[in-house]
C-alpha cells in the first residue's frame, strides 16, 4: 500500500494533457488510481487578474486552484502525504519507489528538522543549484538506471521551487490554504503563488525541504509546442527551454545525452565530445547563461 496518493491538476478542456500524464503515471508503474484529476480553475473574465497586480489570468487561475486543492485535502482522508503534480510534470524512471521513501521523510523528520509541511521535488535551475546537483547526477549515472534513487535534501535558503511536483503534509494542508488566501487578499500587487511561497518559508511561517536532485521536470514538449513571435519572445522561449532542458537533466527524465544534444541545438554550439557527458552539460549550461541573464 502506497504511503501518500497523488492528485494532479488539470483543466476541463485540457483533455490530452491529462490523458497523457496518466499514461505516463501507468509506465512508471504507479497503481491505477493513485493520482486523481483535480480540476483546475480557469477565471472566466480576462482583465481580472489586473486588479491584482498580475500579468496574466493564468496566473490568477493558479492561485485560486492552489488554494482550493488545499482545502480539498484539508477537507478529505486520506494518506498522511499527497504528491501534487501539474498536468505536464514528467517523472523519471524509479520516481514511484522514491517517492514513498521521501514521504516516510515528511512523516518522520530527521533529528534536528522541525514538522515539514511542503518538500519541493522541482525547482526551477540555475548555475549555482546545477553544479549542487552534479554530484547527485554523477553518482545515479554511475550506478545506472535500475538502482534505487538515492535521494538527499537542500536547505530552504536554495528555494527556486516550482509547484510542478510536491509534497505536502495533509495535516499541513488547511494551514496552508489559509496563509495563501491571506496573501491573495492582501497583497497588492499580487507576486505569483511560487514566490508567495518563497517569502513564506524565508519568513519562517513554512517549514519545507528541497529534494536533491530533483525528482521530476515539466515536460519537453511542452517547451517545443511553444509559438516564438517576436525576436523578444524568441529570447525567452530560448532562456525557458535552456532552464527546462536543466531540470529534465539533473531529474533524470531525459538522459544526460540527450541534454546535451538538445541544449547544443538550441544554441547553435558545438558540444565538447571528448568531456564526460555530465561536464559537457554543465559546460554548456555555463556558456549559454553568459548570453541571456534570466538562466
Amino acid at each position: 500500500m502506497n504511503s501518500y496518493s497523488g492528485l494532479f491538476i488539470n483543466l476541463e478542456r485540457c483533455v490530452e494533457r491529462r490523458q497523457t500524464l496518466l499514461a505516463h503515471l501507468g509506465e512508471l508503474g504507479c497503481e491505477p488510481g493513485l493520482y486523481q484529476r483535480f480540476e483546475g480553475i480557469e477565471p472566466g473574465d480576462n482583465h481580472e487578474h489586473r486588479s491584482f497586480g498580475l500579468t496574466s489570468k493564468g496566473e490568477l487561475g493558479i492561485w485560486r486552484s492552489v488554494i482550493a486543492l488545499l482545502q480539498s485535502i484539508a477537507s478529505q482522508p486520506g494518506a498522511e502525504v499527497v504528491h501534487v503534480v501539474e498536468d505536464d510534470a514528467r517523472l523519471p524512471a524509479g520516481a514511484p519507489l522514491a517517492i514513498e521513501k521521501i514521504a516516510s521523510v515528511m512523516t518522520s523528520p530527521p533529528e534536528g528538522v522541525k514538522k515539514l509541511d511542503l518538500i519541493f521535488l522541482d525547482y526551477f535551475m540555475n548555475k549555482e543549484l546545477l553544479e549542487t546537483c552534479l554530484p547527485a547526477v554523477r553518482r545515479a549515472r554511475s550506478q545506472g538506471p535500475s538502482a534505487p534513487r538515492e535521494i538527499g535534501f537542500l536547505p530552504s535558503r536554495f528555494y527556486l521551487a516550482s509547484l510542478t511536483s510536491f509534497l505536502v503534509s495533509r495535516a499541513s494542508a488547511e494551514y496552508l490554504a489559509s496563509l495563501l488566501t491571506r496573501v491573495l487578499e492582501n497583497s497588492r500587487p499580487l507576486p505569483p503563488v511560487d514566490l508567495a511561497l518563497r517569502q513564506l518559508i524565508q519568513v519562517g511561517a513554512v517549514s519545507c525541504l528541497i529534494s536533491n536532485p530533483p525528482l521530476g521536470a515539466p515536460a519537453w514538449e511542452s517547451v517545443q509546442q511553444s509559438t516564438i513571435q517576436t525576436e523578444v519572445d524568441a529570447v525567452k522561449i530560448k532562456t525557458q527551454a535552456a532552464c527546462i532542458l536543466a531540470r529534465n537533466f539533473v531529474s533524470g527524465v531525459l538522459s544526460p545525452e540527450q541534454c546535451c544534444q538538445m541544449l547544443a541545438e538550441l544554441f547553435d554550439i558545438e558540444p565538447s565530445c571528448d568531456d564526460d557527458v555530465v561536464d559537457c552539460f554543465n559546460g554548456l549550461f555555463h556558456r549559454c547563461s553568459t548570453q541571456f541573464a534570466r538562466i
